[in-house]
């Protein structure tokens, strides 16, 4: 389940570049129901030893610009937030449909337009652009720490490790494994560093792709995807992705940043 919501105000919208944890709290922050709230907070739904929040947001969608370590952006503008979980996103829909409005790093946003979205239909492969970045890594050990290794779609494993993060998600939420294990996703541009977009959240940093991309794979198996979104720190605002068999420029995609390079694909733990 999807809604997306337009916000308004009548003043510039200026947040810090790196804006998750804000977005990520104001959702948090929307859930009443004390034992949905621990549920998606602290337990999530459970494979094995990873736990996933199960849900995922675009980046603001609107006019901006970027000053110093500012985004001004010029309302109105959009936020997608999805999820499979239907209770979750329901919850969060009633406590803003009733206020009418949120607050995001000090600012007062009217809710100027609430949608739920009607899905797409989806078939067995489909064009996707990513409204927030898509983030894939591995862990690393020497002999003297841990480190994160993040990928980028080009790499061979990177589609793999993309279909068994989702795998592991379908699984934790419909207590049973997919009907099909048919999977491909590839980038349909060359390599840009402008397509790689590196977040500051909570003190770490997150690198992730936006783009657009092809994907294959059970119509069950994408529609999860949809709601969930793909890759890893989903409920930290990455991963989410509109259909897109009818291209538009990518630069429609706005208020994307890079964080000051770190030098390498490299992040202690």
């Amino acid at each position: 389940m999807r809604i997306i919501l337009t916000l308004s105000t009548d003043r510039p919208l200026i947040l810090p570049t790196h804006y998750n944890y804000g977005i990520q709290s104001l959702i948090y922050g929307a859930i009443n129901d004390p034992a949905l709230q621990s549920l998606v907070h602290d337990t999530g739904f459970i494979y094995e030893k990873r736990s996933f929040k199960m849900f995922t947001f675009s980046r603001l969608i609107g006019p901006v610009v970027h000053i110093g370590n500012r985004f001004q952006f010029t309302s109105p503008v959009t936020l997608h937030l999805s999820s499979p979980f239907d209770n979750l996103i329901q919850e969060i829909a009633k406590y803003i449909f009733e206020r009418g409005m949120v607050t995001l790093h000090g600012n007062e946003l009217m809710v100027t337009d609430f949608q739920v979205e009607q899905p797409p239909a989806f078939g067995t492969d489909h064009t996707v652009r990513m409204l927030s970045p898509m983030v894939m890594y591995t862990t690393l050990e020497n002999e003297r720490r841990k480190f994160r290794y993040y990928l980028n779609p080009w790499q061979d494993e990177f589609a793999e490790l993309i279909h068994n993060n989702l795998r592991k998600k379908f699984v934790s939420f419909y207590k049973r494994e997919p009907v099909s294990s048919d999977f491909a996703l590839k980038p349909l541009t060359e390599m840009r560093p402008e397509l790689q977009k590196v977040i500051l959240y909570k003190g770490g940093v997150i690198k992730g792709w936006i783009g657009r991309y092809h994907v294959h794979g059970d119509p069950e198996m994408l529609r999860f995807a949809y709601d969930a979104g793909f890759g890893g720190k989903n409920s930290q605002g990455f991963g989410c992705f509109a259909v897109d068999d009818n291209p538009r420029p990518i630069d429609q995609v706005v208020g994307l940043t890079n964080a000051p390079e770190t030098g390498d694909d490299r992040e202690s733990l």
